[in-house]
């Protein structure tokens, strides 16, 4: 590989971030932007990954039990089963915590 860029037959872009030579001997490129977009992806499922782990801590130890007084008294187990689903789902969460726990309609979530 070093003799191939140092002979000057892979030429670097300024737009390319990775210059490799394949199985069959051709180059393939990656563009900076597409490395830039997945890099700035990554970024932000890590800040919804952290974000919803802190919400989780909140709601899991205080607004679980407005939103549904079944859970008042759960034990760890349980709140540890329900910990990813409510990473994953904290924004929806989060507006039912605030808005205390009234369905659309504005009725309780007791029947």
């Amino acid at each position: 590989m070093g003799a191939i860029l140092e002979s000057g037959a892979l030429e670097c872009h300024a737009n390319v971030t990775r210059s490799r030579v394949g199985r069959a001997g051709f180059a393939w490129h990656v563009p900076r932007i597409m490395a830039d977009n997945v890099a700035l992806t990554l970024e932000a499922a890590g800040f919804y990954a952290v974000a919803g782990f802190v919400f989780a801590l909140a709601f899991l130890s205080i607004g679980i039990a407005r939103l549904d007084p079944a859970a008042r008294g759960s034990g760890l187990g349980f709140r540890l089963m329900i910990l990813p689903g409510v990473m994953v789902l904290w924004p929806l969460l989060l507006v039912h915590w605030i808005v205390g726990g009234r369905a659309p309609d504005g009725k309780t979530g007791d029947s």
